[in-house]
């Protein structure tokens, strides 16, 4: 195992999770906006944006020390070709939820979805979790209901 990197004062771990939480919270904020208040009819165009977008900051990151990327080889490619199907699968499908529904409910059954996501693990990898994260689980599963 490696060494983890400080950046700021914060642990690599750290600061790539908070920047996680921001950048998708602003994609959904942003992402609703234009839907709704702009009646944005091409979101595969913004999906589009977005991606290109993500590619540059990814890249800039690299730029500026934040990381190294890995060599490109085909056996990589198709390793994660599926993954990346998946994800502009889930992205553009919440194009259409979040035309339909709030930003909260949105956010509630992504949530919810990390129980698929535990429990695939589980039977899957035969991974184990911590009585914390059940715990957190629960507690995100209790507020969904309430």
């Amino acid at each position: 195992m490696t060494a983890s990197h400080r950046y700021l004062g914060l642990s690599e771990e750290l600061v790539s999770g908070l920047c996680f939480c921001v950048t998708s919270s602003v994609m959904t904020l942003l992402n609703k906006a234009a839907l709704s208040e702009f009646h944005l009819t091409a979101p595969t165009s913004l999906l589009c944006f977005q991606c290109t977008l993500t590619l540059l900051l990814v890249g800039l990151s690299y730029l500026i020390g934040f990381g190294r990327p890995p060599a490109l080889s085909l056996r990589l490619l198709r390793l994660w070709l599926p993954v990346n199907v998946l994800f502009v699968g889930m992205v553009w499908s919440s194009f259409y939820a979040l035309r339909g529904m709030g930003v909260a409910m949105v956010t509630v059954l992504k949530n919810l979805t990390n129980f698929l996501v535990i429990f695939g693990d589980l039977y899957f990898f035969g991974k184990r979790y911590s009585t914390g994260v059940w715990a957190t689980l629960f507690l995100m599963l209790a507020s969904a209901l309430a």
